[in-house]
């Protein structure tokens, strides 16, 4: 926590404020702090303090909230373009990136720490001890925020309005059909790059050009955590490029946390996830229980969150779950059970995405883009 509050204080993401120069009704305005605990891939600890923003609904507009990520269709299809046109790919990770987006002067944002945690906080900048003041037997410390922190429902569209505006200012297009992905011209050759909210990904035929890009980026925006060559990670998928234009999508964390929360002993495998009378839909059968309807529809929006990045293989059994959310039958659980039976028994395989026609893409997005679209990608199951 006291790391973590350390790199709050050293982006300047808090203001001290008096408690006397906040009024009534800013005080029932000021944000919860919650501070969230994960472990990570990497078996790291990761702490990151966000705010309860939820209240912020009563009086902040939706436009003022929207924001935008790169969707799955132009990630596939830079990626498809990187492997025909030989680009090498670097992706970065910009820590704390809501934290570099400051939040108007003329806005007062209120953060509340509680307990514990005001004490921690205090800490961490000692000047906030003279600041904490005792609500109904709890030491309770108010102070401004001045970037935009994560949880606040505004900050990831301040995020957005800033990378964006970093990249034009640099002199990168942004592409109109999918307002997170940027070109520009470099050294006779496209330079792409896409991102969603903190991931980014930049290609470049030349690996020069995409590391003095990256370091222009990381002066502005502090150190980057990089990742060069053919493997990478990125928005929860392992891909891996190969040299005969090929890329290799799996997510393997993703299908064994659906496989271990199923908590249901599975037998054997089966040939396909569907069968024949997969759509049929027994009326007769008895309605799950409050709790197992709820991992039903928890476990099948994971279902069909992997078919879209990984397993299109699955796409027929899953799309038929979808429909049945809502009024899950032990008949739907037992067809649920058949999908995730072929998940176990399949779970090596992976999308394969191949650089030689333009099958599965769709030709209207690749050829009216600025993506300069020379092919698109056929995809596999191998």
């Amino acid at each position: 926590m006291i790391k973590e509050y350390k790199q709050l204080n050293e982006l300047a993401v808090f203001g001290a404020v008096h408690p006397n120069a906040i009024d009534d009704g800013e005080k029932r305005k000021a944000l919860k702090a919650i501070n969230l605990i994960k472990e990570k891939r990497c078996s790291k600890i990761k702490v990151r303090t966000v705010t309860d923003g939820s209240q912020q609904r009563k009086y902040v507009s939706r436009d003022e909230t929207i924001s935008l990520t790169i969707s799955l269709l132009a990630l596939f299809a830079t990626f498809i373009i990187d492997v025909q046109e030989g680009r090498k790919v670097q992706t970065f990770d910009i820590s704390g990136a809501y934290l570099h987006a400051e939040i108007p002067k003329e806005e007062k944002v209120y953060m509340k720490f509680e307990g514990d945690f005001a004490d921690i906080i205090c800490e961490v900048k000692h000047e906030y001890r003279k600041f904490v003041t005792i609500e109904i037997d709890r030491r309770v410390l108010n102070i401004r925020v001045l970037m935009a922190i994560y949880g606040m429902i505004e900050s990831a569209l301040r995020w957005y309005d800033l990378f964006s505006s970093t990249l034009t200012g640099m002199g990168f297009e942004i592409n109109p059909y999918d307002k997170c992905t940027a070109n520009k011209i470099l050294n006779g050759s496209q330079c792409t790059v896409g991102w969603c909210v903190d991931d980014n990904k930049v290609s470049h035929v030349d690996d020069d050009v995409i590391d003095m890009l990256v370091d222009e980026i990381e002066a502005k925006f502090g150190k980057l955590a990089r990742n060069k060559g053919i493997k990478h990670t990125f928005l929860g998928m392992d891909i891996e490029i190969l040299p005969d234009k090929k890329i290799i999508i799996s997510t393997p964390q993703h299908i064994e946390e659906v496989v271990s929360d199923l908590r249901e002993e599975i037998k054997g495998g089966v040939a396909i996830p569907a069968k024949s009378k997969h759509f049929y839909v027994n009326t007769k059968s008895c309605k799950l229980s409050e709790k197992k309807a709820e991992l039903f529809h928890k476990l099948v929006a994971k279902l069909l969150w992997i078919t879209q990045r990984s397993r299109t293989d699955l796409e027929t059994g899953v799309s038929f779950l979808c429909t049945r959310v809502q009024e899950s039958t032990e008949e739907d659980w037992t067809q649920f059970v058949r999908v995730i039976s072929f998940l176990k028994s399949t779970r090596t395989d992976r999308r394969i995405m191949r650089a030689d026609s333009l099958n599965s893409l769709d030709a209207s997005y690749a050829v009216h883009t600025n993506m300069r679209v020379h092919t698109g990608g056929v995809m596999t199951l191998g």
